[in-house]
């Protein structure tokens, strides 16, 4: 029965309880001979008569009795009344770690501060023998409140050596004198508690003191992350993840974490002894090292009476958020760590990639489509605020970007490029842009505005005219896309792509000549922000993505050279095609990213992850989820509507593979193992085996395989230039590819002559792009689509097959990914703003359409939904889809979140209420002190 307030053991009188464990209970308690307070550690009676409990109790008295540290609890006395046992210890107000954790995880900071203090005293435990055994978080207690910050004092204490045990030190000799025997338990029992557990305390090996670092590891991981390194809904199968599973990596909840700090959790959390640290004392001098090298606080690591350093807390500010999509902001006014935040929005039909952080830093603009019948629009947001605006007017926006002051919009629409007044108006023409990817709008030269294309980059005034065209493409590039202009307003950095992913770069260049220069073998559309917040500043750095990470790299803006490293900014960064990545940084150091669920969203040649699919019937109905959020992209579904073959490129790997998944049983298995990108499978009409475009060599090929994994990889079509494999025939005997050494691939057939391949020959060809051709399922006809119109836009045709003397465009406002009904007297495609549309067939001699009718549209987050040239959907023989749903959506039905309001106070005035922020999971996601940061790691 616990003790009442009032009790008194010896000169010790009891005033309230603390908490219990498993071998003791713990209270508050007043030393009346010195008029002081301490905590009092009672052996309950139901363990005194218990030999091994009452040594293990007698053990933790003798153990911290030798351990005089200042982060270690201080005993104070030992005592026994009335056959009740207890232990007299320093009484520390505060909470224990595992109460910190219930708040959050710890700012970095506090991370280095607690780690050190928590490490430093392993140090001194481990060199008197000491193997703590039962390290965690409720063992670790932290003081409360900045007046014990001010005094000095330790701010940590470990407590609980009551599992501890001896374990001679490293280079004690035989004559070394062990204490009272410590170890009580024998070898195969689990002492401890189980998440924290090492891989050999799990198997009830002998505990040395690389188990206390293996446990300091996941300590130090949950501080950083909020999260536990391992995880399992039983016992068993959280021995699993200890004994085999590795955590996901810190970066990914705390993108801005040291990557140091990375390096010794991962050490720590070794699965084999030999290969963690092999003493804290090593770990310490890192923690030190990180401390002093990112310019943080002063820790008690090098002086533990020395005072934190305060940490100046940013402006949180608050931008978009739809149920799935979450955005953020970041705003920097000196060093302090980075903190990402997040928030709720009232909008919803967020799009993934098409959002910008004003010039200013005060607004945001995005585009959404909150209703599934109506089409894009543009939305403006303050960060001061929590209400957006439409912009009327601007349907079928995509790509917005600011001018230089922050008053205009500008962004594509329908082939053309338009602007808008920020503040609302009626938009305007500014030029045709029909293959438009990516602009900026330049500070001087008189209101220029550059973008990119697949021709190359073109400069138009801001008051509208004919677009001119200002760099050439070389070689084998076949664009130049996402344009950012330099401070000076001459220069500008953008992508030139390649067909061959070895030829793509980030160039510098000019917009009154074609000098440039080659800045690095990088795959992502680049940003500048000057480090100063002024556009004239010439030092600054070029934000850019390496597959799922942001980077921010130091770049001299009038040398045109990077100056040093790369600094790591988030992960799981989403992005599309081209090297888009879904990122807007604004000239004062806003930053606005788009975070993806569950890990790296770019699959290899530019297919995209992060991706949920399920099943809609023709009227929109949900059935369900076929696969749930993954790294996925291309895919295709088996004829018999059981299997589904799919790009898939898993966290950490450097390629993407085809896996084929019996969505059912929730079975899967990898058929590919090239170390080479594998991608665009198709199914064989009897669901044997697979096609799919390999990279292995260089170049894209057609390759062929068993499709239960059995036999080897075999090649169907080779040759120095590259083929894209498309469609199968439903007879077997033709196999749709794309064929060319630059973007304007043309469409061949292969033939297949008793299972063998034949001479291919072309059936769509011509200087326009083509893409995505599907064969009919009686084989007489080819759907595809191509930008060959007019206007420019991508288009979705039918022509006849083999002969082709019949063509007939059935889409009228754009669209893509074309797929036939089974009985062919129907057409689906997709628009470019997700919606599904159905065109009614009569094929004959002659071909006769209706108009193309809405059948629904999607709400999908995932930007390549609308690439009119990814196998992003299917059409199952009993008529339903099986199509990108979006990410979050449970049982088929759309997932929702409470709108939670926003607090914002302006510099100066505080921070947004804690109560607003919650953890990063996915959406745009906004961090604090961006700047400062790549400063401190870029040292």
């Amino acid at each position: 029965m616990p003790l009442e307030s009032g009790t008194r053991l010896g000169p010790y009188q009891v005033l309230s309880g603390i908490g219990a464990g498993g071998m003791g209970e713990v209270y508050k308690a007043t030393d009346t001979r010195l008029n002081r307070t301490v905590a009092l550690k009672v052996l309950p009676p139901h363990f005194a008569h218990d030999p091994d409990m009452r040594q293990r109790f007698e053990r933790e008295a003798q153990t911290i009795a030798g351990l005089n540290h200042p982060h270690i609890c201080t005993l104070h006395d030992v005592g026994e009344q009335d056959g009740t046992r207890f232990i007299v210890m320093e009484y520390v107000e505060g909470e224990t770690l595992a109460d910190r954790l219930l708040q959050g995880p710890l700012s970095i900071d506090e991370v280095l501060q607690v780690a050190g203090e928590i490490v430093d005293a392993l140090d001194r435990a481990h060199r008197q023998g000491i193997v703590h055994r039962d390290l965690k978080p409720a063992n670790i207690m932290l003081a409360r409140g900045d007046a014990t910050r001010r005094q000095g004092t330790a701010q940590t204490k470990l407590l609980d050596f009551g599992l501890a045990k001896w374990a001679a030190p490293e280079g004690a000799g035989a004559s070394m004198v062990q204490p009272t025997r410590m170890d009580v338990t024998a070898q195969g029992t689990l002492i401890g508690t189980l998440q924290y557990m090492a891989p050999e305390q799990v198997e009830g090996k002998e505990a040395d003191t690389r188990t206390d670092i293996f446990a300091f590891g996941a300590v130090l991981y949950e501080m950083l992350t909020g999260k536990r390194a391992f995880e399992g809904k039983s016992q068993a199968s959280l021995i699993g993840a200890i004994m085999k599973a590795e955590p996901r990596p810190v970066s990914h909840t705390q993108p801005l974490a040291p990557a140091a700090l990375e390096h010794i959790i991962e050490r720590c959390l070794a699965k084999d002894p030999d290969e963690r640290w092999q003493d804290a004392h090593s770990i310490k001098l890192k923690l030190q090292w990180i401390a002093r090298n990112r310019g943080g606080a002063a820790t008690a690591i090098e002086a533990p009476r020395r005072r934190w350093v305060d940490v100046a807390v940013g402006t949180a500010v608050a931008v978009l958020l739809t149920a799935v999509a979450v955005p953020a902001y970041l705003y920097w006014r000196g060093p302090a760590d980075p903190e990402p935040l997040q928030f709720r929005h009232t909008v919803s039909g967020l799009s993934e990639s098409d959002f910008a952080v004003s010039p200013d830093g005060k607004s945001i603009v995005f585009v959404a489509k909150p209703d599934s019948a109506g089409s894009s629009s543009l939305y403006t947001r303050p960060v001061a605020g929590v209400a957006s605006v439409k912009l009327s007017g601007t349907d079928n926006a995509s790509q917005p970007f600011w001018s230089p002051d922050s008053q205009f919009i500008a962004y594509l629409s329908s082939g053309k490029l338009m602007k808008v007044p920020a503040a609302g108006g009626a938009p305007q023409d500014v030029c045709d842009a029909p293959d438009a990817a990516g602009g900026a709008w330049s500070p001087s030269r008189g209101g220029t505005i550059v973008f990119g294309s697949a021709k190359g980059l073109f400069t138009v005034s801001a008051e509208g005219g004919k677009a001119v065209l200002v760099t050439q493409l070389a070689g084998n590039e076949t664009g130049h896309f996402w344009p950012s202009i330099l401070p000076d307003g001459r220069h500008v950095v953008y992508l030139a792509w390649s067909e061959d992913p070895g030829k793509r770069a980030l160039y510098a260049g000019t917009l009154d000549s074609q000098e440039r220069t080659r800045l690095a073998a990088i795959e992502s559309n680049p940003v500048y922000a000057a480090s100063t917040g002024s556009r004239a500043a010439a030092s600054g750095y070029l934000f850019f993505h390496r597959k799922a990470t942001l980077f921010a790299q130091p770049f001299d803006a009038k040398q045109l050279r990077f100056t040093g490293d790369p600094v790591h900014m988030a992960a799981d960064v989403t992005s599309g095609a081209n090297g888009r990545g879904h990122f807007s940084v604004s000239p004062n150091g806003a930053l606005v990213y788009f975070q993806g669920i569950g890990g790296a969203t770019t699959l290899g040649r530019g297919r995209t992850g992060g991706a949920q699919f399920g099943w809609v019937d023709r009227k929109g109905g949900r059935g369900g989820n076929a696969l749930d959020g993954g790294p996925y992209g291309d895919m295709d579904l088996s004829p018999d509507g059981k299997l589904i073959a799919i790009t898939k490129q898993e966290p950490g790997a450097p390629h993407a593979d085809i896996w084929v998944i019996d969505w059912e049983k929730a079975l899967s298995h990898r058929l590919t193992t090239d170390p080479a990108d594998a991608v665009d499978p198709v199914w064989s009409p009897d669901g044997a085996r697979i096609a799919f475009t390999s990279w292995r060599k260089g170049n894209a090929d057609i390759y062929v395989k068993n499709a239960n994994g059995v036999g080897e990889e075999t090649p169907l079509l080779e040759s120095p230039a590259n083929e894209s494999v498309e469609d199968w025939s439903r007879d077997g005997k033709y196999i749709a590819f794309k064929f060319g050494k630059d973007s304007l691939h043309d469409i061949f057939v292969l033939p297949l002559e008793g299972g063998k391949p034949g001479k291919p020959f072309p059936v769509v060809h011509g200087q326009y792009q083509k893409d995505e051709p599907q064969f009919s399922k009686d084989v007489k006809w080819l759907a595809y689509v191509s930008d060959e119109n007019e206007r420019g836009r991508f288009q979705v045709y039918i022509v006849s097959f083999p002969v082709g003397n019949l063509k007939q465009q059935v889409s009228t406002d754009g669209g893509g990914q074309p797929r036939w009904s089974w009985d062919g007297k129907q057409l689906f495609y997709r628009t470019l703003d997700n919606r599904y549309m159905a065109v009614d067939l009569t094929l004959g001699a002659k071909i006769e359409a209706s108009s193309p009718r809405l059948m629904g549209s999607s709400t999908t987050n995932n930007p390549s939904s609308g690439d009119p040239t990814r196998h992003m959907w299917s059409v199952a023989a009993d008529g339903r889809f099986l199509l990108r749903v979006p990410v979050g959506t449970v049982g088929g039905t759309g997932a929702s979140s409470p709108i939670v309001p926003v607090n914002y106070s302006p510099a100066g005035q505080g921070a947004a209420a804690a109560s607003n922020r919650s953890p990063v999971t996915s959406g745009l996601t906004a961090v604090l002190h961006w700047m400062s940061a790549a400063k401190q790691e870029s040292r």
